[in-house]
């Protein structure tokens, strides 16, 4: 009989950010009668790893104090060796590449790394690149990033895109965004804007904290939600109460109901500075909640401005101000870009698609090292596209 195929994904951290809810959406959506996936973790514990466990997938942690804890990571390639893979494919800077070297040395017979975007330190770009030729297939999230990286790789036929899909829900209903307003708490009267980001630099959020005082002077009834975290959370707070509208910003940290206040406020917005494919605006458009962004490398791949999204210069206050104050003023326009954004979702990034472009990566490269796998049931795989 012939048995499913061996996959161990291998990613840096738990936090279920979007690459781990990629990894995470694939885990679960592949056809376990063709793929058999397990999971290691460098660093954290809980997260991502008690998600895949609930999922049945065998999945661990190298527990690393940090990226520099050698001795912690010099235990990868023996963890490989246990799970005995036919493919390893990791995903973010540290994990791509420890696992591309751990796997060559463990002589794993194929390795795939996902690459979620661009790498602003010149020393992670320097060790991707340097470690890049050990893949047999380099997936990244949009066309943009792919640019970037074809350049930089020896071999541009191994390197491909693969966008990121979700789960399409039924459009939510007015009657469903008044119980999301009312299950938060959330004032009537107020218009809400939401950001849901890592509280890092490339985020750009500062930008948005300096465009706020401008968006408050011209349409006063209005609320900032910011959900995320991360090491810039104490200065984006100290600028935010320094801005003149620090009553008008709340940071809620970390939140696992995001989709509640996608359905519940008025305007999405992500000012990033940089970007591979964000999950978040394909959530805001499940949910049906305008978006605002910054036109910027993959964001332009999922929403057009004008049509299905209003895009801006990232880095500039003023035309983010200019942008929100224009959406909120004008609802119908606002509703018009989300639906058109939800159509093009449907389309183009469903969960779906994802899961079928991984699963058919996956028999390519097992193909090439001449591994044999389960063919796809007759009746069909969910999945299959």
């Amino acid at each position: 009989m012939i048995r499913p195929l061996r996959i161990t994904f291998v990613i840096t951290s738990t936090q279920l950010a979007g690459a781990e809810r990629v990894l995470l959406d694939v885990v679960a959506g592949l056809d376990r009668s063709r793929f058999h996936p397990s999971l290691i973790t460098l660093t954290g514990v809980g997260g991502l790893l008690d998600e895949a466990k609930k999922l049945g997938v065998i999945a661990e942690s190298l527990e690393m104090r940090s990226p520099v804890d050698v001795p912690r990571l010099l235990r990868l390639g023996a963890r490989l060796r246990a799970h005995d893979p036919h493919i390893v494919h990791t995903f973010l800077m540290h994990a791509n590449v420890a696992g591309r070297i751990a796997a060559r040395l463990s002589s794993i017979p194929a390795v795939v790394s996902s690459i979620h975007g661009e790498y602003r330190r010149k020393w992670y770009r320097f060790i991707e690149r340097g470690t890049m030729g050990l893949a047999d297939r380099v997936l990244t999230v949009s066309e943009a990033i792919l640019r970037i990286y074809s350049k930089r790789f020896s071999d541009p036929t191994r390197i491909q895109v693969l966008p990121n899909g979700i789960l399409v829900e039924p459009f939510p209903g007015e009657s469903q965004r008044e119980a999301a307003r009312e299950s938060l708490g959330l004032d009537k009267s107020l218009k809400y804007l939401l950001v849901v980001a890592r509280l890092t630099p490339e985020k750009g959020l500062k930008y948005l904290l300096e465009a706020m005082p401008a968006v408050v002077e011209r349409y006063h009834a209005v609320q900032l939600l910011i959900l995320g975290d991360g090491p810039l959370r104490a200065p984006l707070e100290r600028l935010a109460s320094r801005s003149g509208a620090g009553d008008r910003i709340e940071f809620l940290g970390f939140r696992s109901d995001v989709s509640i206040y996608m359905r519940a406020c008025d305007l999405f917005v992500l000012p990033s500075l940089t970007e591979g494919m964000p999950r978040t605006i394909l959530e805001a458009a499940n949910c049906g909640i305008p978006v605002i962004a910054s036109d910027v490398s993959g964001i332009p791949e999922i929403v057009s401005d004008g049509v299905s999204a209003r895009l801006v210069t990232p880095g500039n206050s003023r035309l983010l101000a200019e942008a929100i104050t224009s959406l909120l003023s004008d609802q119908a326009g606002a509703v018009a870009l989300a639906k058109k954004a939800r159509e093009r979702l449907e389309k183009e990034f469903t969960l779906e698609t994802m899961i079928a472009r991984h699963e058919n990566v996956y028999t390519e490269l097992a193909a090439q090292a001449g591994i044999e796998i389960p063919e796809p049931q007759s009746n069909g795989h969910p999945n299959e596209s």
